[in-house]
């Protein structure tokens, strides 16, 4: 009798002491297992989904129903235009601010109604030519763009170019522009202001430029004439302008001719 209390009394203890460090051992597990890694925040909401979906397509990003800030940090270049034969369907480049290192975008052929690249300090290339319902793009902080096309955009009717001081080739034939002041950016050397509705236009801050096009806009006058000025430099020779300037001293705008005219400022 004694025997067999003994003995379960020793198979009680076992069975507690093996409980008790199954119980240890499963704790020390617990507490050994890495915090789980926090899911990086979807950006995706910020974005309008169709410019979304073709940064997938361009594999900029690989989801567009999942953007990260880690994948888009580094992206410096961004062309989703579309083409003559195939033409674009973005509306919006909305979440366009959040590609703090972007040096270049090219949208041309699009039906973009507004681009606000203010958020983009570093660009240094646009290219939004023929989006045809575009009637604003703001660049203010721009201080290291250098090339800006917009050509074909007839609803832009002005554009605010005083913070781009690096701006070296300025392109916008065919546009809607009826005021330009390009005062404040020096290293201008090309200019194409082809056909669209200035009166004049200031180069006189302007004296690297060695390409200019101002013909078939309509100048100031009458319905039957009227005179395009350039304002020019001290020292500029009215009688030989550069190669590249417009030769045509006189155009037909409507059913006014316009003769072209050098004053210096």
């Amino acid at each position: 009798m004694f025997t067999n209390t003994h003995t379960l009394r020793n198979m009680f203890f076992a069975t507690a002491a093996a409980l008790l460090i199954a119980s240890v051992s499963t704790g020390c597990k617990k507490d050994d297992k890495e915090p789980d890694t926090p899911k990086a925040e979807n950006l995706s909401p910020k974005f309008d989904a169709g410019f979304a979906a073709a940064l997938q397509a361009e594999k900029i990003v690989k989801d567009a129903k999942y953007i990260t800030a880690d994948e888009i940090a580094s992206v410096k270049l961004i062309d989703v235009s579309g083409s003559k034969s195939v033409q674009g369907e973005l509306t919006s480049l909305k979440g366009i601010e959040l590609f703090k290192s972007l040096t270049t975008l090219k949208c041309s052929y699009n039906k973009i109604q507004k681009l606000d690249l203010t958020s983009n300090t570093d660009l240094v290339e646009l290219d939004c030519e023929f989006n045809e319902k575009l009637n604003e793009i703001k660049v203010s902080g721009l201080t290291k763009l250098e090339s800006l096309s917009f050509g074909h955009c007839s609803h832009l009717k002005q554009i605010d170019l005083s913070s781009c001081v690096a701006l070296k080739r300025l392109s916008f034939p065919d546009s809607g522009l009826d005021k330009l002041d390009v005062s404040m950016c020096p290293n201008l050397y090309y200019i194409d202001a082809y056909n669209n509705f200035l009166e004049y236009i200031d180069i006189s801050k302007n004296t690297k430029v060695t390409t200019l096009s101002v013909l078939g806009n309509p100048g100031s006058g009458d319905e039957h004439d009227r005179i395009f000025t350039i304002y020019v430099w001290s020292g500029f020779d009215a009688n030989f302008p550069p190669a590249g300037f417009t030769q045509e001293r006189e155009w037909s705008h409507q059913t006014a001719d316009v003769q072209l005219v050098y004053k210096v400022k």
